[in-house]
C-alpha cells in the first residue's frame, strides 16, 4: 500500500505569490508575457506601472467564486481526450464556439509538450476561460490595464537532492513522473490555468482567417504558461521589498511563509535554481550563496518568527550579500542556466533575462534572454509576446520550435524524460 506523507499546507499568500510569478498583466497595447506590466511605448521606464501584489491577490478568490457559479453547467466543463496531458476545461461565457476554440488551444499546447516529453504519468491541468470584467468591471474601463491570465503549479513539493543534500521545491507535475511509492499527498490538479475571454485572441482553428495586427495567438500564450507550470521558473527574487516595490535584494523563497510549516526558518530554492550560474563570477553557482544567506537563521535559531524575519534580516550582514547579488538581476547576460547535456544544438550556458531596468520581478530571471533567443528555435520563453504572428508563423520564421533544443535541455535537467534522454537526469528523495 502506498504510504502518504502529511500534506504540505500551502497558504493563500503563497499561492498568490506563485500566481504572481506566472500571470500576465498587460494594458491594451502590444503585450509582454508572464507578469511584465506593459506601458505605452512613450511611457518611459522610470516607474513600474504594475502594482502586481494589489492586482493579483484577488484573482484566486475570483476564480473560486466563478468556478462555483458555473459548477451546474456540465456543458461548459469537459475533460480533454489527450491521454498524457489532461485538460479539465471550464468555460464561463455563453459563446460556445469561442469556448471550443479556447479548449482546443489547450490541447494544441498539450500536444506540443507531449511530443517532446516522455511522460510516465498524465499531467492534469485545471483550466478556466471567462470574462474577468464580470468580476472586476473597473479593470475593463478605457485606459485601464487588464489581466490576460496565466498558469502556475498547483502544488510545490519539498524534495531532497541526493547530490548535495539540499531541500528544493519541485512542481507536482514533475514529482509524479518519478513514480514514488512514498510521497506527500498530491492535489487533484498539477497546474492551474486561468485566462481572460475579453481579449481578441487568434486561435489555431481560425486557420482560414489571417491574424490581425495586435491579435495574440492564444495557443502561444497557453504553451508559454504551461511550461512555467512544468517548472521553468526561479524563486530568486526580491521577496523582502515587494510590498513597496523598492527592489534591492535577491534571495530564494523563505520557508516557512506565514502558515507554511517548516522545521527551521530557511531560504529554499526551486529545482530550476540549482542550475543557475553567475557569469561575471567565473560561472559560480547561485546556489552556493544559499548556505551563506541561511547563516542568519542558524545564528538566530529559536529566536525568530516568520513575520519578524525580514525586518531583522535587513539589518544583518547576510542582507548585504542579498543586495550584492541583486545587481546580477539587472546586469545584462549575467545569469545563465547551465545544462549538463552535451549537444551541438544546446548552449553551454542558456542566458536568462537580466537586461530589464528597472528590475521587473515577474519577467527578470524567469525567462530566457530576449536578444539572444528571440530569432531562434528557443523563442518561446522570452518575456514578450509577438502580436500579429501565429505560433506557426514563428516556427517557420525561426526554423523550428516551439520547444527548442535549449528549452528541451532545461526540462531534461529538471528531471523530465525524452526520447533522447530516457532516464531522469536525477531523482530526488521525498521528505
Amino acid at each position: 500500500m502506498k504510504q502518504e506523507f502529511p500534506t504540505f499546507n500551502f497558504s493563500k499568500k503563497l499561492l498568490s505569490s506563485l500566481f504572481l510569478i506566472f500571470h500576465i498583466i498587460i494594458y491594451f497595447y502590444p503585450p509582454q508575457i508572464a507578469g511584465q506590466c506593459l506601458k505605452p511605448s512613450n511611457a518611459g521606464t522610470k516607474e513600474n506601472a504594475c502594482k502586481f501584489m494589489a492586482d493579483i491577490k484577488p484573482i484566486l478568490s475570483l476564480r473560486r467564486r466563478h468556478s462555483r457559479k458555473n459548477n451546474n453547467s456540465t456543458a461548459n466543463f469537459r475533460k480533454s481526450t489527450t491521454k498524457m496531458f489532461q485538460i479539465n476545461f471550464n468555460c464561463g461565457i455563453k459563446d460556445k464556439k469561442l469556448c471550443q476554440k479556447a479548449e482546443n488551444s489547450f490541447e494544441v499546447a498539450g500536444n506540443y509538450i507531449t511530443s517532446v516529453l516522455t511522460l510516465q504519468v498524465p499531467i492534469k491541468v485545471n483550466a478556466t476561460f471567462y470574462s474577468f470584467c464580470e468580476d472586476d468591471p473597473e479593470s475593463c474601463k478605457p485606459g485601464m490595464r487588464s489581466l490576460i491570465g496565466g498558469a502556475y503549479p498547483s502544488n510545490l513539493m519539498p524534495m531532497r537532492d541526493q547530490r548535495d543534500g539540499r531541500t528544493r521545491f519541485y512542481p507536482q507535475s514533475l514529482v509524479k513522473q518519478f513514480n514514488f511509492t512514498r510521497h506527500r499527498e498530491y492535489t487533484e490538479f498539477d497546474i492551474e490555468a486561468i485566462f481572460n475571454s475579453n481579449f481578441e485572441f487568434w486561435f489555431p482553428t481560425d486557420n482560414t482567417t489571417t491574424i490581425k495586427t495586435g491579435q495574440i495567438d492564444f495557443s502561444f500564450v497557453v504553451l508559454h504558461e504551461l511550461v512555467h507550470g512544468l517548472g521553468f521558473y526561479s524563486v530568486w527574487r526580491d521577496h523582502i521589498n515587494e510590498e513597496k516595490s523598492q527592489w534591492e535584494a535577491l534571495t530564494p523563497k523563505l520557508c516557512p511563509d506565514t502558515e507554511i510549516s517548516c522545521e527551521n526558518i530557511t531560504f529554499v530554492e526551486s529545482v530550476f535554481d540549482q542550475y543557475i550560474e553567475i557569469i561575471p563570477e567565473n560561472n559560480q553557482r547561485l546556489s552556493s550563496y544559499v548556505p551563506l544567506l541561511n547563516k542568519f537563521s542558524k545564528e538566530k535559531a529559536g529566536s525568530l518568527e516568520p513575520l519578524d524575519f525580514y525586518p531583522k534580516f535587513k539589518a544583518s550582514i547576510q542582507y548585504k550579500i542579498a543586495k550584492d547579488l541583486f545587481k546580477y538581476a539587472v546586469q545584462n547576460k549575467s545569469l545563465a542556466f547551465r545544462p549538463d547535456i552535451y549537444s551541438t544544438q544546446v548552449s553551454s550556458h542558456i542566458i536568462l533575462e537580466t537586461s530589464l531596468t528597472p528590475y521587473q520581478p515577474t519577467s527578470s530571471v524567469l525567462h530566457v534572454d530576449k536578444t539572444t533567443y528571440e530569432k531562434t528555435l528557443d523563442f518561446l520563453m522570452i518575456f514578450e509576446l509577438s502580436p500579429g504572428k501565429t505560433l506557426s508563423n514563428l516556427i517557420v520564421e525561426n526554423g523550428g520550435g516551439p520547444i527548442g533544443p535549449n528549452l528541451k535541455a532545461v526540462l531534461e535537467m529538471l528531471g523530465y524524460t525524452t526520447k533522447e534522454q530516457p532516464n531522469p537526469n536525477h531523482i530526488p528523495t521525498p521528505i
